[in-house]
C-alpha cells in the first residue's frame, strides 16, 4: 500500500456494511475502507491532502464537479467528510476559480450544526420493540438480537465519532428486553 511506503502501516478491507444499518433505516453499501492506527490517523489524512493536491491539476474537463452549481460545491465542502479529498479541493477550487466568496466561519458553523444534526439518536422504532417483546416472551435467539442491537447499537458519523443509533426510551427496551430473554 502507498501509506506502507510513507512509513505508515495500513490495510485497505471491502466495507459490506453491517446489520445495524438496516435497523437503523439505511442500506448496507460496499466501499473501501483505509484501516490505520488511531496514532497514525492524522498523519495519514495529511497525505491523502498531499495525494489531492498533486492531483487537481491533472483533472479532466469534464470532469463531473465542473456540472455541479455553487450551491451544490458548497455544501461539498460543509459535507467534506462525507467526499474524498480530491472533490474536496477541487469543488474549493472550482469556487475561486468562479470567483464566488468562500465564507470560511459560515461553512465551520454548517459543519457542526450537521455533526449535531447527525448525532442525533433515532427515536420511534415501536414496531421491533414489539417484536422483541414478543420474541423474548416465546424465547428464541431473535429476542436476544433484537434486544441487544435496540440496546447497544452505534452509528458513526462521517468523522469516525461513534454515537448512540437509539434514542435512550428505545435502549432501555432493547436492554429489557435482552435480560428479560436471557435471565
Amino acid at each position: 500500500h502507498a501509506l506502507d511506503l510513507k512509513g505508515i502501516p495500513a490495510e485497505m478491507n471491502l466495507d459490506g456494511g453491517i446489520v445495524d444499518p438496516i435497523f437503523i433505516g439505511g442500506t448496507p453499501s460496499n466501499k473501501y475502507e483505509i484501516l490505520v492506527k488511531e496514532e497514525d490517523k492524522e498523519d495519514a489524512n495529511a497525505i491523502f491532502w498531499e495525494w489531492a493536491q498533486e492531483a487537481i491539476s491533472q483533472i479532466p474537463k469534464d470532469y463531473y464537479l465542473f456540472e455541479y452549481s455553487n450551491s451544490e460545491l458548497k455544501t461539498i465542502l460543509i459535507e467534506s467528510t462525507e467526499w474524498n479529498e480530491l472533490d474536496v479541493l477541487l469543488a474549493e477550487k472550482i469556487l475561486r476559480d468562479r470567483d464566488v466568496a468562500i465564507d470560511v466561519s459560515e461553512i465551520d458553523a454548517k459543519r457542526n450544526d450537521r455533526k449535531k444534526e447527525m448525532a442525533q439518536p433515532q427515536s420511534g422504532q415501536e414496531g421491533w420493540i414489539l417484536i422483541g417483546y414478543i420474541f423474548s416472551f416465546i424465547g428464541g435467539f431473535v429476542g436476544l438480537l433484537l434486544g441487544y442491537s435496540l440496546w447497544k447499537a452505534k452509528k458513526r458519523l462521517p468523522d469516525g465519532e461513534k454515537t448512540p443509533a437509539y434514542a435512550s426510551n428505545v435502549r432501555t427496551h432493547g436492554k429489557i428486553i435482552f435480560f428479560e430473554h436471557n435471565f
